[in-house]
C-alpha cells in the first residue's frame, strides 16, 4: 500500500523514526507481514530490541514463510 511504500522510502533514506510512523499507519490500515518486518527493522535500528522482536513475531505469525523477520 501507499503508506508502506512511503515507509520503505524513509527507511532507505535513513529516517528510521518517520519510517516507523508510516509502517505503524500502514499496519493500522491493513496488517501485513512485510509491514511488521519493516517496523521491526526500524525499531531495531533505534535500539528498541523488545519492540522489534515483537513486530517480527507478528510478521512470522502472519506469514511463517517470509524469511526476513527471522
Amino acid at each position: 500500500d501507499e503508506l508502506r511504500e512511503l515507509a520503505m522510502q524513509r527507511l532507505g533514506a535513513g529516517d528510521n523514526e518517520e519510517a516507523a510512523a508510516y509502517y505503524e499507519m500502514s499496519l493500522d490500515t491493513f496488517p501485513t507481514a512485510e509491514a511488521y518486518t519493516g517496523l521491526g527493522v526500524t525499531l531495531a535500528a533505534r535500539g528498541l530490541w523488545d519492540k522489534a522482536i515483537e513486530a517480527c513475531e507478528c510478521a512470522i505469525a502472519l506469514d511463517p514463510q517470509l524469511g526476513n523477520p527471522y
